[in-house]
Parts: structure tokens; sequence; C-alpha cells
């Protein structure tokens, strides 16, 4: 939890640790809570995953480095995403190919799955769904962990961000 003497009693959830006054107006979309509070979901503490919805979504890879874990996704999106398109012929949602980078300044703790990857229809690789992504301590939580059929990651203030690959 960080907070300065007039945020006492609040936690930045999805961000990096502000180093001065100044880095709050740098930090990417956090949620101001009152630690007492539920934690929030990750669409809502991380503005580039509001209106994405990643337990449908599929993982077609994954890589890593000591501070940055990057998910290709066919990222699903609701209708009030302004890159919503309606669902293809066949498909169940609006699914748009991306990237999804989270960004620590510790460690990332990855343990990939011994399973090996499901092959589609299409012959395409996937690892799963995304299937929680959700502060570990609740509000006051700097640790977010992501689990799915890929296997578990804990990330620390983690920074996300959403690039379109198909755009």
């Amino acid at each position: 939890m960080f907070a300065y003497p007039e945020r006492a009693g609040e936690a930045v959830i999805g961000a990096g640790a502000p180093r001065g006054r100044n880095d709050w107006d740098r930090m990417r979309h956090p949620v101001v809570v009152a630690a007492d509070e539920p934690a929030p979901s990750y669409d809502e503490a991380f503005g580039d995953l509001a209106h994405a919805y990643l337990e449908d979504s599929w993982v077609l890879g994954i890589s890593q480095s000591a501070s940055a874990l990057i998910f290709t996704l066919d990222l699903v999106l609701t209708p009030t995403h302004p890159a919503f398109r309606p669902p293809r012929p066949n498909e169940m949602h609006c699914y748009r190919r991306a990237t999804m980078r989270l960004d620590s300044e510790s460690p990332i703790q990855i343990h990939r799955s011994s399973a090996p990857p499901a092959v589609d229809a299409t012959g395409e690789m996937d690892y799963g769904n995304i299937d929680t992504f959700r502060p570990i301590d609740g509000a006051a939580s700097i640790t977010w962990e992501l689990t799915g059929e890929w296997g578990t990651a804990r990330v620390t203030h983690p920074r996300v961000r959403i690039e379109f690959q198909d755009v």
C-alpha cells in the first residue's frame, strides 16, 4: 500500500510505486481505494482492461523477462469497448488479436504448466484462458496473481498495457 499522509487509509491498485508526487500523474490508470474496501476487479483496476473479458480470451503465446510478462491473446471485447465489432459467424464473442504486457519493477514469478498447448480447429496452438487475475490479499494488495491452464504468475505493482495487432 502506498499512501501519502493526506491519503492515509487508501491504497493505489494497479500501478507502480510512486517515487514522488509527480509520479502520481505518470502512473497508468491507478485506482485508489480505501484499504478496507473490497478488491477491485482487473477491469476496474487497469484502464486498458476496461471492457475486456479475460476469462473467455484465448492465450496463444507467453513470453517473459525478469520484469515483464507478455501474453498474445485472442482478447474478448465487450460491446462497450471502442474496438468492439459484432462477433463473426460461429464466434460467441468479439475476439481481437492483442498483446497484454504486464510490467513490474520487481521480478515476476511465473510457473508454467507442463501440459502441452491445445491445437484449435484452425491449427493454432492455445494455452487456455486467463481464468483469474486478482490481487492476492484484497484491496490493499500490491501483488496480483494470474492463473490458467498455462500456469500461474504473480506480479507486484503491475502496469498493464494492451496493444491490438489486428487493426
